[in-house]
């Protein structure tokens, strides 16, 4: 079976928070488990900050936060074939303890 976990991470200030330094501590222990991310105005030093954690980074920028969801269903039509489970997971009040597949 193949799994996939989505976030989304828009803009440098979300960087600061000390959660998602534990969000990506987490996400990094998970294993069989395919990691993408969609980013929006995201820095060049925060983007090589998250090429270590995630196995695809997709940028977007044609669609502000509210509008993220078109996103997900553009990702889910080329990508959702491919895995049994898609998990769309926020970044900063999340701590994976185990696989959640």
């Amino acid at each position: 079976m193949k799994f996939l976990i989505i976030n989304y991470l828009s803009g440098d200030k979300i960087f600061e928070s000390l959660d998602l330094d534990i969000y990506f501590d987490s996400l990094k222990k998970l294993t069989n488990v395919d990691k993408y991310v969609i980013v929006n105005k995201v820095s060049a030093a925060n983007l090589k900050k998250i090429e270590k954690i995630y196995d695809k980074i997709i940028y977007n920028d044609k669609y502000e936060f509210y509008y993220i969801y078109i996103a997900f269903l553009e990702l889910f039509i080329e990508h959702g074939q491919s895995y049994d489970y898609i998990m769309y997971s926020d970044a900063r009040d999340i701590i994976f303890q185990k696989n959640p597949f």
